[in-house]
């Protein structure tokens, strides 16, 4: 399921499981056996269920007992540190509110003439490049990847020189392989244990400053707290707005009558994204959980101490929830869809990412409404991951 030529194919292979099923048993690249769900009511309902635990603690437990029964060893990267993503009640509720008060609606909605101005300097640096050179512009590099570390950087208060070597950490930490996961996680701590304290010597304007000082009834996030909850905002925040932009412009010039529509209605981009979201959604699974107890979802048993992977982009092409499924659908309703989950794990970001995505592709379908693809669908590669889905590259004629 998750060896190296199917990436590419991954619709297709789900599709195929929809067909056969719910619920599937498979392994990850690095040998973890896992269940997929793979349909929208049964990836609903068990985003809910709080008999599918998310605790940090107890899920390397469960993961290191399955991989011990299996003579393998495992190794866990800064992903598995405890922040509010990775607890259950009531330990989440205390630290989403914590960063809540902190990740505000306001602060998200002050960032965006800040992201008009960066998208349009690294457009104006592509359409330059293309016509110096008469190369295609590199989606993926020159924009979906720049854009969103721009935008993180920007909101963590992170040095504007660390952007690029940011960018490469949060692809490796996404990969499945350790020799990439593990270097990658000691470098991203190693940097914010030398940021954090920093932060609070001398407080900036920056989210990661007001996670510092943010407290609520006398309470506040321990360094422990702070870390996870940086790798959380820094991959999370990050990692998937990049494949938002990216997943989202492939769509689109593969159907140039949608790109041509949104550029003629540039009104119509923000119901544009929610489908983008659905149709090739950045988060291919939620991040993993572990049934507490024996579980039993569409007449199938999960026994108690698997690793369950609820197949977000799966669920969001599911025919018996959205006729057409394979299509955008404009006037569809927007809050069916589970790119950024459901229930109390809910992405905090979601706001911040659908900005960033409004502007994104706004800047590029008004600026160029011919755009196509420079190489063929063939050629176009996904990156390895099992949580994250998103384009190694994405070479794009300007017009």
């Amino acid at each position: 399921m998750f060896a190296d030529d199917v990436w590419s194919r991954s619709e297709e292979i789900f599709a195929d499981l929809r067909e056969l099923g719910a619920v599937h048993r498979t392994r990850l690249a690095n040998g973890v056996p896992v269940t997929l769900i793979v349909r929208h009511r049964e990836a609903q309902a068990a985003l809910l269920n709080p008999r599918l635990g998310k605790d940090a603690d107890e899920l390397r437990e469960a993961i290191s007992t399955v991989m011990a029964s299996e003579q393998r060893h495992v190794s866990f990267s800064g992903m598995y540190m405890r922040n509010m993503l990775n607890s259950d009640a009531p330990e989440h509720r205390r630290l989403r509110k914590l960063v809540s008060s902190a990740f505000t609606p306001k602060r998200v909605e002050a960032l965006r003439p800040g992201v008009v101005e960066m998208a349009q300097s690294l457009l104006d640096a592509a359409q330059a490049r293309h016509q110096d050179t008469g190369r295609p512009m590199e989606l993926m590099e020159e924009f979906a990847i720049a854009l969103p570390v721009m935008v993180m950087c920007e909101l963590l208060g992170v040095p504007h020189s660390d952007r690029l070597q940011f960018r490469m950490w949060t692809e490796h930490l996404m990969r499945d392989e350790p020799e990439y996961t593990e270097p990658a996680s000691k470098a991203i701590e190693d940097y914010f244990t030398r940021l954090i304290p920093s932060k609070r010597d001398s407080p900036g304007e920056d989210l990661l400053s007001a996670l510092v000082s943010a407290s609520v009834d006398s309470d506040q996030l321990s360094t422990e707290e702070l870390l996870g909850t940086s790798f959380l905002l820094l991959v999370a925040g990050h990692d998937t707005t990049v494949n938002l932009i990216g997943n989202g412009a492939f769509w689109l010039l593969r159907h140039p009558h949608r790109w041509q529509q949104l550029a003629r209605t540039p009104a119509l981009v923000p119901r544009a994204v929610e489908e983008l979201l659905r149709l090739d959604s950045p988060v291919r699974a939620a991040s993993p959980r572990f049934a507490r107890e024996d579980i039993d979802i569409a007449g199938t048993t999960i026994p108690a101490g698997d690793i369950v992977l609820i197949c977000l982009g799966s669920a969001n092409r599911d025919d018996e929830q959205f006729p057409n499924a394979d299509d955008m659908q404009l006037p569809r309703e927007m809050s069916a869809h589970l790119a950024f989950g459901h229930g109390v794990h809910y992405c905090l970001g979601a706001a911040q990412a659908r900005m960033v995505g409004h502007v994104a592709f706004t800047e590029l379908v008004t600026r160029f409404p011919g755009a196509r693809l420079a190489i063929g669908l063939e050629d176009v590669r996904r990156r390895a991951s099992s949580i994250m889905s998103g384009l190694q590259r994405l070479p794009v004629w300007l017009q």
